[in-house]
C-alpha cells in the first residue's frame, strides 16, 4: 500500500509540475498580446491521509492583475482621449488657415489694400482697376475656401462621431457576451476564465477611451456598466447609442430606447463634440464677421463714388423688362424722385427727366436699360446721393457694390464690376484725376471697425489666428501631461501584469527540475516495486 500511495504522488508530481509548465507556456506565447495578464499556477498540498502527505495539486490558475491600477487606468484614458482629438482637429485648423503664407488670408488681405493704394496712385489707370478686380477676386476665393474647408471639417467629425458610437456599441455587445460566458464558466468557483476576463478588462480599456463610465463587478462575476446614471450594459443586456440628426443638421448622441442625448462629458467623442459644436462654429463666426464687415463698408463707399463715366454718360448694367414691385425713391444731386409701385423703364425715365432742370440729369433707355447723362441745359455731372430703397443699385443698376454677398461663404465680386472695370468708383466726383474715393476705401485698411472699435482687419484677423495657436498649444500641454500620468500608470501595470521573459524562464527551470525528480521518483517507486514483486514470487 505504501508503495502504491507514493506511485499516486510521484504521478501527481508529475501532472502537476507539467500543468505549471503548461501555465508558463501560455504566458510565453502570450507575451505580445494585448491585454493579457500573466498567470501563475497556484500549487497546494493535496488532502492528507492520516499523518501522511498525498502530494500537490495546482489548487488554481491566478490571474496577476491590479483592479486599483486598472480603475486609475480607465479614470484617466478619457482625458488623454478626449484632448488627442481636440488637439488633432486643432493642428488641422491650422493647417487650413495656413499663416503665415503667401496663400492665407492675412497676405491676401493685405494685398487686396495694396490694390486700391495703386488706383489710388492712378485712378484711371486700366491695368490699377485690373488689379482691384483680381485681388479682390483672390480674397474672395480665399474666404469662401476657408470657409467652405472648416465646413467640410464639421462634416468629417460628424462622420467620425457615426463611427465612434459604432465603436461602442460593437464593444458594449462584446462586454455583455463576455458577461455570460464569464459567468457560466466561473459559477460555483468551479474555474477562472482568466483569458476571458483579460479580453473584457481589453474592452473596458477601449471604451474608456471613447466615453467615461462607471463600473462595478458584481456577485456573479458580470460587469455593470453606467453613463452619468443611466445602465449601459447590465449582465447580458446593453443599452445602445444611437447618433441621429439633430436641429443643426448634426448628429446627437442619443440613447437609441429612450431617444434622450446622452451626457458625455469625457473621452473621444466629447473631444470631437467640441471641436464640432465649438471650435470650428467659433472660427466660421469670426471669418463671417470679417467678410460680412468687409462686404458692409467696402460696398458702402463704393455707392457712394462714381466710376470712369460719372460725368458723362453712365448705362446701368441691369436690364430692366418688368415693373416696379413697390413705392420707392431715390436722390440724384440732391433732388428726391419719386416712382410707384408698376412703373416701367419709360415710365421712371419721364420722371428722371422731369427733375431734369432741377438736378442737371436727363434720362433715356439704350434697350432695356436706364441710361443718365448731364442734362444738355443745365450739365451736372452724374452722382445718386441717395438711394434708400436700393432702386437704381438692385433694379437699374446705375449704382455698383464692388463685393456681392452676405459673408465669407458666398461673397464674391459683384456682376457690375466683372462686367465692366469702369464701374470701381475710385472717384467722389466724377472729374479726372480724382481718387478721393479709393482712398476712403483704402483707409479702411486702418479703420478700427472691431471688438467696439478697438480693432482692424487685419488685427480681428491676427487675434483669430493667435487665438487658435493659444488653443493648440494649451491642448498640446494638457495631451503630454495627461500621457505622462498615463505612462506612468501603464508602467505600474504592466510590471504586475506583463509576461517578463527572463522570469517566465527562470521558473521553467524550477519546474522543469521538478518535473524530472519527479520523473526519477516514479522511477525509484517503479524500482521498488519491481523488486517487492520479484520478492514476492519467489517466496511462493
Amino acid at each position: 500500500m505504501e508503495a502504491l500511495r507514493s506511485l499516486e504522488i510521484g504521478i501527481r508530481a508529475v501532472r502537476t509540475q507539467r500543468q505549471a509548465l503548461h501555465v508558463i507556456g501560455h504566458n510565453i506565447a502570450n507575451v505580445n498580446t494585448p491585454g493579457f495578464s500573466r498567470q501563475r499556477a497556484i500549487l497546494a498540498t493535496t488532502l492528507p491521509q492520516g499523518s501522511m502527505g498525498t502530494g500537490v495539486k495546482v489548487e488554481r490558475v491566478e490571474r496577476l492583475r491590479d483592479e486599483v491600477i486598472d480603475f486609475y487606468i480607465r479614470e484617466e484614458n478619457p482625458t488623454l482621449a478626449r484632448w488627442k482629438a481636440k488637439l488633432e482637429i486643432l493642428e488641422g485648423l491650422e493647417i487650413l488657415f495656413n499663416e503665415p503664407s503667401d496663400n492665407s488670408i492675412g497676405k491676401i488681405l493685405n494685398d487686396f489694400w495694396d490694390s486700391w493704394a495703386d488706383l489710388a496712385n492712378n485712378p484711371e489707370s486700366g491695368a490699377a482697376r485690373a488689379n482691384v478686380k483680381e485681388q479682390g477676386e483672390a480674397l474672395c476665393e480665399a474666404f469662401r475656401s476657408l470657409y467652405q474647408n472648416l465646413k467640410n471639417l464639421q462634416v468629417k467629425i460628424d462622420e467620425e462621431i457615426k463611427t465612434e458610437v459604432d465603436q461602442v456599441n460593437s464593444i458594449i455587445n462584446q462586454i455583455a457576451h463576455l458577461n455570460e460566458e464569464i459567468e457560466k464558466i466561473e459559477l460555483g468557483g468551479r474555474a477562472q476564465a482568466n483569458d476571458l476576463r483579460d479580453k473584457r478588462d481589453l474592452l473596458l480599456d477601449e471604451l474608456s477611451q471613447l466615453i467615461n463610465f462607471k463600473y462595478q463587478e458584481m456577485e456573479d462575476n458580470t460587469l455593470r456598466i453606467s453613463v452619468y446614471g443611466q445602465l449601459l450594459v447590465s449582465k447580458t443586456t446593453v443599452s445602445p447609442f444611437l447618433a441621429e440628426a439633430g436641429e443643426n443638421g448634426f448628429l446627437e448622441v442619443k440613447w437609441k430606447d429612450s431617444g434622450e442625448k446622452v451626457v458625455i462629458t469625457n473621452g473621444k467623442l466629447k473631444g470631437l463634440l467640441e471641436a464640432r459644436d465649438e471650435v470650428i462654429p467659433a472660427f466660421l463666426e469670426q471669418l463671417d464677421t470679417l467678410a460680412s464687415t468687409l462686404i458692409e463698408q467696402v460696398n458702402s463707399l463704393h455707392r457712394q463714388g462714381m466710376g470712369l463715366n460719372g460725368t458723362e454718360e453712365v448705362v446701368g448694367w441691369k436690364d430692366f423688362t418688368g415693373t416696379l414691385a413697390s413705392d420707392g425713391s431715390f436722390e440724384i444731386n440732391g433732388v428726391v424722385i419719386n416712382v410707384a409701385a408698376g412703373d416701367d423703364l419709360d415710365a421712371v425715365i419721364a420722371k428722371i427727366n422731369a427733375q431734369a432742370p432741377a438736378t442737371g440729369v436727363e434720362a433715356k433707355r439704350e434697350g432695356d436699360r436706364l441710361v443718365l447723362m448731364p442734362y444738355s441745359l443745365n450739365p451736372q455731372p452724374v452722382k445718386i446721393t441717395g438711394d434708400p430703397d436700393g432702386i437704381m443699385l438692385e433694379e437699374f443698376g446705375i449704382l455698383a457694390n464692388f463685393f456681392k454677398g452676405k459673408g465669407a461663404e458666398d461673397i464674391d465680386i459683384d456682376d457690375a464690376i466683372k462686367e465692366d472695370l469702369s464701374k470701381i468708383a475710385a472717384s467722389s466726383s466724377g472729374a479726372p484725376g480724382d481718387n478721393n474715393n479709393a482712398l476712403l476705401i483704402l483707409a479702411l485698411k486702418d479703420a478700427l471697425l472691431f471688438e467696439g472699435g478697438t480693432s482692424t482687419f487685419s488685427d480681428y484677423y491676427g487675434k483669430m489666428i493667435a487665438n487658435l495657436g493659444v488653443q493648440t498649444k494649451q491642448t498640446s500641454g494638457l495631451k503630454e501631461n495627461q500621457e505622462v500620468l498615463l505612462t506612468q500608470l501603464e508602467n505600474r501595470r504592466q510590471s504586475i501584469c506583463g509576461v517578463s521573459l527572463d522570469e517566465e524562464a527562470t521558473n521553467m527551470i524550477l519546474f522543469q527540475q521538478a518535473y524530472r525528480a519527479a520523473v526519477h521518483f516514479l522511477q525509484v517507486v517503479d524500482e521498488l516495486l519491481d523488486v517487492l514483486g520479484k520478492a514476492m514470487i519467489g517466496s511462493l
